[in-house]
């Protein structure tokens, strides 16, 4: 999984920080647990099955 690198906006609401400066910077690793990927899963699995067939309309 790739890391999301995340920095604040150019108008900081902290005054006499540098938004450049590396102590600003983050970096988000955003990882979905198992649970909520099983839940997705039988999700999609729902909403899929709920079609009966192409309609001819």
């Amino acid at each position: 999984m790739c890391q999301i690198p995340v920095r604040p906006a150019g108008n900081s609401c902290l005054p006499g920080i540098d938004n450049n400066t590396p102590s600003v910077r983050a970096v988000a690793a955003i990882e979905p647990s198992s649970e909520l990927l099983d839940r997705a899963l039988a999700g999609w699995e729902r909403f899929v099955s709920s079609f009966e067939g192409a309609s001819d309309e």
